[in-house]
C-alpha cells in the first residue's frame, strides 16, 4: 500500500503543493477570527449539579464577578487634601465607558431617618470636598460610627481603603473588559505618579484580564522559542539548511492549520490551547527527523533521490502513520472530558497531529525531489563514532546489567508511589498568576488587608414571595449564618439585605451604633416600612443586589481567600453543615455558590476523570499493540516501560509539592502517548529482526538497540528541550507542564531503551521464538538488504 501511496505522492507534486497552498489560505483565513478567551473556563460539564446552582443564582442575581477592586493604605486618608485627590480620583475612574458604579468611603451614604417622611433617605457622606482638616476629622468620625462599611470599605486596623469599580456586565466577558482594565490603570498610574502612594488592584474580572494579557504575550512566545530550539538541534544533528528549512515550512503550515481549526470550530484562545502551537512544533520534529534519517540511508544505498525518497515512504508510512496515531490517542483522551476548556484543547490537538503527520508524509519527499542530493557532510552524523559508542554502551547495559536495570526501576516506582500519596490538587486561581508580578502582590495585599477577592455566594430561597419582609424570624438565622461565616477568618465581612437592616434600625435610632443590629419584634414593621418607602422610585438594593425584585431570595455576599482544593473543599462542607442546623426548623433552600466553589468542584471533577481518560488510553494502545503481537505477554512488556514515566512523575509531583491542576493534568494523555512512539519504533524494529533472525530473540533485541538508539536518542532530546521551553513560562501551571512532560519523555527514552529490550529478554525465556511468522510487520525497512541486490536506482517512480 505504501508503495502505490508514495508513487502517487511523487507523480502528482505539483497538485498537491496547490493544494496544500490552498488549505493553508483557507486555514490563514479562519485563523484571523481566533481572539483570546475572556469567559471563565468552563470545566464543569452543564449537567453538573455546582454548574446548575450557579448558573441559577446568575439568572437571580446576575454576574457576580464583575467588581475591580482598588484600595490604599493611608493613615491620613481623610486629611482634607488626600480626601479631595481621592475624591477626584473615583471621579475620574466613574467616566471610564461600562463603569456604571463606584462605592468608596468617599462615595458612601448615611442612612437617615425622615420622621415627617416616614421614610429612609440616602444622604452622602460627603456633600462638598471639606475645606478644613476639621471637617475632614468631622467626615472620618462619621465614617467610623457606620459599622455597615466596616471590613468592607475599610480595615481600621491597617488603615486600608477600598473602591469598589463595577463593570457592566454585558462586557465583563468580552475583549472590551481588556480596555475598560487598561483605561483603569492609567488612571491609577496618574494618581500614584501625583500623591507618591500606591493603588493596589485586584477582582476577578481583572486577574483574568491579567491572565489573558501574559497567555497572548507567550503563545507568541514559545512558538518562537519552541522553532528556534527545534532548529539549533536540527543544525546539530543533521547540519543542513536544507533539511532544516524544510521541516520549519512544514511545522509553520502546521501551526497556521492549527489556528485556523480553531478558528473553524469557534474556539477561542485559552492559557491551555495557547501551548497548542508550540506543542505540535515540537513533536512534528520527530517526524522530520524519523524520515530525513531514513531519506539519507536509502541515498546512501541506492544512490538515487527519487528512488530513495520513494523507499522512505514505504518503510517508513505504517510505523509513522501507528506513531501519530498514538500521539493523537494520548490528545484524544481529553475530549471525552466533559469540561470545555480541556475538551477543545483535545478536539484542535488531535485533529492537526494527524494534519501534521499528512504534511510530513507529502512535503518530505516533495520537497527533497527538487532539492539536490544529500551530500557526505549531511550523511556523517549516520556513521559518527561517538554515536556508535553510545549505541553499544547501551547495549552492553542491557547485557551485562539487568538485574541493576529491575532494581533501580523498583526503587522508582516504590519511591513513586510514596510520591503520589503526597499529591494534592489546586484550585487557586493565582496558581496561573505570575509570582514575581505586581497583580500577585496586590492580590496578597487585599488578602493580607480584607482577607480576600474571591466572590463567594450563598443563596437562599424562601420559596414564597414577600417572605422576606414577613419572616423577622428569618433575619436572625442569616445573621447568625453571617456571623458563622465571619468567624471561619477566611472571608470578608459578609453583606446581605439582613446587614441593611441593621443599617436602618441604627438609623431609627439616630445613628446609634449600639443599635447596629436586626430590629427586633416591635421595631420590625416600621424599620421594614420606612425603608421600602425610601425605595420608591429607586433600585438601590437591586444596584447592590442583595435580594430579588420579588422578596423571595436572599444573597448572602463575601470575598474568599484564594484558597487550595483541600482547604477550600473544608470550608464549603462546615458552612453546608452550619446552615443545616441554622435552619433546620425553617422550609428554605440554602445554595453555596460563586466563582470560588465552581472553581473548587472544577478541579475535582478533573481530578474524578484523570483516572478514566488516561486508562482510555492505555486500553487504545494496548489494543494496537495486540493487533501487532497476538500475545498478551508481548503486550504487557510493551506497556510497562510506558506506564512507568506516568507513575515516576506523579511522585515527582508529589514530593516537590507540583499541585494537580487542568495544566498538569493533561501532561499525563500527551506524554503517554508520545512515550509509547518509542516503544512502536523499537519493536517495529524487533518484529523486524525477529524474522530475519528466524525468531532469535537474543540477536534481535540486540540489533534492534543498535537499529533504533541513535533515532531514538534524535527524537527525544528533540522533544525534551522542545517542551523544557515552557519552564520559561510567568504561568505555574505552563512552567509545571514544560517540567513534567521533559522528565517523563526523558524517562520513557530510558525505559524503552533500557527495560524495554531487558524485559523482552527476561520474559521471552526460550531462545527462540516460534510464533515470529505471525507478528504484524509494521516496518518496511531492511538494513541487512544487500546493495548489490537493491531495486535498479535508474528505476523512476515518476
Amino acid at each position: 500500500m505504501w508503495a502505490k501511496i508514495s508513487s502517487i505522492i511523487l507523480r502528482n507534486r505539483i497538485l498537491i503543493l496547490s493544494i496544500v497552498a490552498i488549505i493553508t489560505a483557507v486555514m490563514f483565513y479562519f485563523s484571523r477570527r481566533v481572539e483570546m478567551s475572556y469567559q471563565m473556563a468552563q470545566i464543569l460539564p452543564p449537567s453538573d449539579k455546582t454548574y446548575q446552582d450557579y448558573k441559577s443564582f446568575r439568572a437571580v442575581f446576575g454576574e457576580e464577578a464583575n467588581v475591580i477592586i482598588l484600595a490604599i493604605k493611608d493613615p491620613a486618608f481623610f486629611n482634607k487634601t488626600n480626601l479631595d485627590a481621592w475624591m477626584k480620583f473615583e471621579k475620574s475612574i466613574q467616566q471610564i465607558p461600562f463603569v456604571e458604579w463606584t462605592l468608596s468611603p468617599a462615595s458612601s451614604f448615611t442612612l437617615t431617618l425622615n420622621d415627617s417622611l416616614k421614610k429612609f433617605e440616602n444622604i452622602p457622606l460627603i456633600s462638598k470636598v471639606p475645606e478644613t482638616n476639621a471637617e475632614a476629622d468631622s467626615i472620618a468620625a462619621k465614617f467610623a460610627s457606620l459599622p455597615f462599611y466596616k471590613g468592607v470599605l475599610w480595615n481600621p486596623d491597617s488603615n486600608a481603603y477600598i473602591m469598589l469599580a463595577g463593570l457592566n456586565k454585558e462586557v465583563i466577558h468580552k475583549k472590551k473588559r481588556s480596555e475598560i482594565v487598561d483605561s483603569i490603570q492609567t488612571k491609577v498610574q496618574i494618581f500614584e505618579k501625583a500623591q507618591g502612594k500606591d493603588v493596589h488592584l485586584s477582582g476577578l474580572p481583572f486577574i483574568r484580564t491579567a491572565i489573558v494579557k501574559t497567555a497572548r504575550k507567550e503563545t507568541l512566545l514559545f512558538t518562537l522559542l519552541a522553532a528556534v530550539v527545534s532548529s539549533i538541534i536540527l543544525m546539530i544533528f543533521f547540519k543542513s539548511i536544507r533539511v532544516l528549512t524544510v521541516t520549519l515550512l512544514q511545522v509553520t503550515i502546521g501551526v497556521i492549520w492549527s489556528w485556523g481549526t480553531m478558528g473553524m470550530l469557534g474556539y477561542d484562545i485559552t492559557s491551555v490551547t495557547g501551548i497548542i502551537p508550540p506543542l505540535l512544533i515540537v513533536i512534528g520534529i520527530p517526524n522530520a527527523i524519523y524520515m530525513v534519517t531514513k531519506y539519507q540511508q536509502e541515498f546512501l544505498k541506492v544512490g538515487n533521490k527519487i528512488k530513495a525518497l520513494s523507499r522512505m515512504m514505504e518503510k517508513t508510512g505504517r510505523a509513522m502513520f501507528l506513531i501519530n496515531i498514538t500521539t493523537a490517542v494520548g490528545f484524544a483522551t481529553l475530549i471525552i472530558t466533559p469540561g470545555q476548556m480541556l475538551m477543545e484543547f483535545g478536539v484542535v490537538a488531535t485533529i492537526n497531529c494527524m494534519l501534521l503527520f499528512f504534511l510530513s508524509l507529502v512535503l518530505n519527499p516533495i520537497l527533497f525531489s527538487y532539492l539536490p542530493n544529500p551530500t557526505k557532510r549531511h550523511t556523517r552524523h549516520l556513521t559518527n563514532k561517538r554515536s556508535n559508542l553510545f549505541i553499544e554502551l547501551q547495549v552492553k547495559v542491557v547485557q551485562k546489567y539487568r538485574a541493576v536495570i529491575y532494581i533501580v526501576s523498583a526503587i522508582l516506582l516504590v519511591a513513586s508511589v510514596i510520591g503520589m500519596f503526597r499529591i494534592k490538587p489546586s484550585g487557586k486561581v493565582a496558581d496561573d498568576v505570575p509570582k514575581h508580578s505586581e497583580t500577585y502582590a496586590d492580590l496578597m495585599f487585599f488578602e493580607n488587608n480584607f482577607t480576600g477577592v474571591m466572590p463567594f455566594e450563598v443563596m437562599i430561597d424562601t420559596k414564597k414571595k414577600n417572605r422576606v419582609i414577613l419572616s423577622g424570624n428569618l433575619w436572625k438565622k442569616v445573621d447568625q449564618l453571617q456571623d458563622s461565616i465571619s468567624s471561619l477568618n477566611m472571608f470578608s465581612h459578609p453583606v446581605s439585605i439582613v446587614e441593611v437592616m441593621k443599617y436602618g434600625n441604627q438609623a431609627f435610632y439616630n445613628g446609634s451604633t449600639k443599635q447596629y443590629m436586626v430590629p427586633n419584634q416591635f421595631d420590625k414593621t416600621k424599620v421594614l416600612e420606612y425603608f421600602r418607602r425610601g425605595l420608591e422610585g429607586k433600585d438601590d438594593v437591586s444596584n447592590q443586589s442583595y435580594i430579588d425584585t420579588s422578596w423571595r431570595y436572599i444573597r448572602i455576599r463575601a470575598q474568599v481567600k484564594d484558597m487550595g482544593t483541600y482547604e477550600m473543599d473544608a470550608i464549603v462542607k462546615r458552612i453546608q453543615q452550619q446552615t443545616k442546623t441554622i435552619f433546620a426548623d425553617e422550609d428554605v433552600d440554602v445554595t453555596i455558590t460563586g466563582a470560588s466553589v465552581v472553581i473548587l468542584k472544577g478541579t475535582q471533577y478533573l481530578l474524578r476523570n484523570l483516572l478514566s481518560s488516561i486508562s482510555v488510553a492505555i486500553i487504545i494502545i494496548a489494543l494496537m499493540m495486540a493487533s501487532m503481537f497476538k500475545k498478551f505477554k508481548m503486550v504487557l512488556i510493551s506497556l510497562i516501560p510506558n506506564v512507568l514515566p506516568l507513575i515516576f512523575t506523579a511522585g515527582a509531583m508529589g514530593f516537590f509539592d507540583i499541585p494537580l491542576k487542568a495544566s498538569t493534568i493533561i501532561i499525563y494523555g500527551i506524554a503517554f502517548g508520545i512515550t509509547v512512539d518509542s516503544t512502536i519504533h523499537f519493536l517495529a524494529k524487533y518484529l523486524q529482526e525477529l524474522k530475519y533472525y528466524k525468531g532469535d530473540i537474543k540477536t534481535s533485541t540486540y540489533s534492534s538497540i543498535r537499529e533504533t538508539a541513535l533515532s531514538m536518542a534524535y527524537t527525544s532530546l528533540v522533544l525534551f528541550f522542545g517542551f523544557s521551553v515552557f519552564i520559561a513560562s510567568d504561568f505555574g501551571g505552563t512552567k509545571a507542564l514544560g517540567i513534567l512532560l521533559s522528565f517523563t519523555l526523558l524517562m520513557g527514552f530510558f525505559c524503552n531503551l533500557t527495560l524495554l529490550p531487558a524485559l523482552l529478554l527476561t520474559l521471552n525465556r526460550k531462545q527462540i521464538d516460534k510464533d515470529y511468522d505471525k507478528y504484524a510487520v509494521i516496518d518496511d525497512d531492511d538494513v541487512h538488504e544487500d546493495p548489490e541486490k537493491a531495486e535498479d536506482p535508474e528505476t523512476d517512480p515518476i
